[in-house]
């Protein structure tokens, strides 16, 4: 079960101390990386603003590695030239109004920002159970932004070629979640390392290690520190050369 599956997410938007600003926020449908979605918030003057956004994490995810992507500005739209990221546990935004200062992990604040993407690492600053992402920042009226929050999926196999194999062999693995960076991809076959020889998102090809036990092994996939489910297969012995004739 992918992370997007298990993440419930809700959010409450708006410009504290100001008019609400126009926001929406839901759980994607468009790309399985994505985890949730909010905004477009818009400045409704050119003094700070304040945008609150909460999503749940359970056992499984919260300690996976997460980035909130947030697009500033959009088109010929401006953006915010101060944001300020912070990260808490469940609160009750609703008492946050005016200038008071939220209790939450500073996680990202820069000045003069000119660039529409900007990328916080949340990984290992999120956590288990709900969490209240605030946004802050500064910008002239109508400019806008939004944010998403990306994690990765847990790598799935659908299947392997062959599921039996030898010491020394090539095993495809099928299924979801791979990297297209063959650095990010660790597959061990038995507890032993298997060499990487092919990297997509929906597949990988490996060697089968050379010194590798005969029976039943269980092959497992770790992607961007995300763990598969085992799958077993079985390993033959390896076919033994024929003896060579003596020719005296």
């Amino acid at each position: 079960m992918t992370m997007k599956r298990r993440l419930i997410a809700f959010i409450l938007a708006f410009a504290s101390g100001f008019a609400p600003a126009p926001a929406f926020a839901q759980v994607s449908t468009t790309a399985i990386e994505e985890v949730a979605t909010a905004g477009p918030f818009v400045a409704n003057s050119k003094h700070m603003q304040r945008f609150f956004g909460q999503f749940k994490l359970d056992a499984a995810d919260f300690m996976k590695p997460l980035t909130l992507i947030i697009h500033n500005g959009v088109g010929g739209t401006a953006g915010f030239n101060w944001i300020r990221v912070l990260i808490g546990g469940d609160m009750n935004v609703s008492n946050l109004k005016g200038a008071e200062e939220p209790t939450a992990d500073l996680v990202f604040d820069e000045s003069y920002i000119e660039r529409h993407t900007v990328n916080v690492d949340l990984s290992g600053k999120v956590f288990q159970g709900i969490n209240t992402l605030i946004l802050e920042g500064t910008a002239p009226k109508g400019a806008v932004m939004s944010w998403v929050l990306q994690g990765p999926l847990t790598p799935e196999f659908a299947g392997i070629n062959p599921t039996t194999a030898r010491a020394g062999g090539r095993l495809t693995l099928s299924g979801k979640g791979f990297s297209l960076d063959p650095s990010e991809n660790h597959v061990s076959i038995g507890g032993r390392d298997a060499e990487l020889l092919y990297a997509s998102r929906n597949s990988l090809t490996v060697k089968v290690p050379d010194h590798i036990g005969n029976g039943e092994a269980e092959v497992v996939v770790t992607t961007n520190n995300v763990r598969s489910a085992p799958y077993a297969i079985s390993i033959e012995k390896p076919i033994e050369a024929a003896p060579v004739p003596d020719s005296r």
